[in-house]
């Protein structure tokens, strides 16, 4: 029984493909009883559904939109493309992928993800997809008013799809971007389906091939099992010119998109494709294989934001979306609550130590800036020092101030040192002393005779005027005289 069930599980689809499993087409035929009509036994006698029949395919694609993707209704008009549901799911989780590798390993999800969809066809697939799965918001261009009006039919008639996936035409087919994004609009991808063959017969020949791969013999009458109108299915050039000018256009809104993309179905295209992203000089491409069935086609992806800047986008528009959101509880509400306390109560004898260290080491500060102060500058600072606001610690200031003021008192004894000396120097008692010396000297060494004697006498008047300027020149040589002995002091 596993056996079987391994057998059958699609293990080419994404990891979060939810078509991996057979389809569960009982299932599927009560959502739409049409299907039913389209089941038969295939050769291993198991139920299939026949997928050379465009009304097969789409009976089937409504059921898997409607059972896994939350819609109520779905319909396309006639000739219109068709697309495999689990494909289309493919690329929009390969594109999630990318996304997530640049935003720290978690799936941007929500609104505020804005995706264009470039083509969105009358099917609105990938917008349906990527909002079930993701939650993202859509923006959808077309070139076909037909296509645009159907896929705002499907919007309109699925309410919970209002508001997420808006629809532009595109006015000028040869534009891709230009006209469709709006000024300073951002966008964090882009994807787009885009015509793969290059006319109408090579649209028809790979029809042909496709039947060929799937029935294992050529049929003549090929009809187009997935739809689609020549818009759809062909353009010139074919899938490769029209991705190449993609590109080219995808230059110009270079920092209005973090990632763009295409789907490319032949793989003889992806070097010429690479070839022209490494000339525009893209900072990043990937090749994404994908596989269904028998059928290959791969994803190719490009960006314009270097590393840095594809974080710095992700942290300022994916970081609110990507938080888990946790249900309030007794358990992860209380329990972090009594941590924090816990931990604040730990934590606070640690503050008081920080703070009693820090005030501490200011005392020597102050001691330093006494030193070199004058007297009266530290009497400030002492004054200073006892007006810091009351705190818890202002008590181990007080003597810290008291040790200062020995200090002071010291610096204040040192000017009254040095003011006796000043006054000495003018002492009037030494100047007496002095006089009386040089008296005496001029007595001893002046031989004076009895006669001058007497006639100093005579002229005692004339001596005495002369007396004061004689004493006026000793009290100036005495000056003279103090000078040097303050030296020898």
């Amino acid at each position: 029984m596993s056996a079987k069930k391994k057998s059958t599980e699609k293990t080419r689809l994404h990891p979060r493909n939810k078509h991996r499993d057979q389809y569960d087409l009982t299932v599927l035929t009560e959502l739409v009883p049409e299907l039913s009509g389209f089941i038969a036994k295939n050769k291993y006698g198991n139920d299939t559904v026949d997928f050379f029949n465009p009304s097969a395919v789409t009976a089937l694609n409504k059921a898997l939109l409607l059972r896994h993707y939350g819609l109520k209704n779905w319909s396309i008009p006639a000739g219109y493309l068709c697309p495999p549901i689990p494909g289309r799911a493919d690329y929009i989780h390969h594109m999630a992928d990318i996304l997530t590798g640049r935003n720290f390993g978690n799936i941007p999800t929500g609104a505020k993800i804005n995706v264009l969809d470039l083509g969105v066809g009358a099917n609105n697939v990938y917008p349906i997809i990527g909002n079930a799965e993701y939650g993202w918001s859509f923006v959808g261009s077309d070139i076909d008013p037909v296509a645009l009006s159907s896929a705002e039919a499907i919007v309109q008639s699925n309410p919970h799809l209002g508001g997420k996936i808006e629809l532009r035409l595109q006015a000028k087919k040869s534009e891709t971007f230009f006209g469709i994004i709006k000024k300073d609009e951002r966008f964090d991808l882009t994807i787009c389906n885009p015509p793969f063959h290059a006319s109408a017969e090579d649209a028809q020949a790979g029809s042909e091939r496709k039947a060929k791969n799937l029935k294992g013999k050529k049929n003549t009458k090929v009809v187009l099992n997935f739809g689609g109108t020549s818009d759809e299915l062909w353009t010139e050039g074919g899938e490769k010119a029209f991705i190449v000018r993609m590109i080219k256009q995808s230059s110009q809104f270079a920092k209005s998109c973090c990632w763009f993309s295409t789907l490319v179905s032949k793989q003889s295209n992806v070097a010429h494709i690479q070839s022209a992203l490494e000339k525009i000089g893209v900072m990043d491409q990937r090749v994404i294989p994908m596989g269904q069935g028998n059928k290959t086609s791969r994803i190719v992806a490009w960006t314009f934001l270097k590393k840095f800047e594809q974080k710095e986008w992700a942290l300022e528009r994916w970081a609110e979306k990507t938080e888990p959101s946790v249900e309030p509880s007794e358990d992860n509400v209380k329990s972090p609550k009594k941590a924090k306390v816990g931990t604040a109560k730990e934590k606070t004898p640690a503050t008081e130590k920080k703070v009693t260290v820090v005030k501490a080491k200011a005392a020597p500060k102050a001691k330093t800036a006494a030193k070199k102060e004058k007297t009266p500058v530290v009497e400030k600072k002492a004054t200073a020092a006892k007006a810091v606001p009351q705190t818890k610690v202002t008590v181990k200031k007080e003597p810290v101030a008291k040790v200062k003021t020995p200090v002071a008192k010291k610096k204040a004894a040192v000017p009254k040192v040095k003011i006796p000396v000043e006054k000495k120097k003018a002492s009037p008692a030494k100047e007496k002393k002095a006089v009386e010396k040089k008296a005496v000297v001029a007595k001893v060494k002046a031989p004076v005779s009895e006669k001058k004697v007497a006639v100093s006498k005579e002229k005692a008047p004339v001596s005495k005027k002369k007396e004061p300027v004689a004493k006026v020149k000793t009290a100036a040589a005495k000056k003279k005289a103090a000078v040097p002995k303050e030296k020898k002091k």
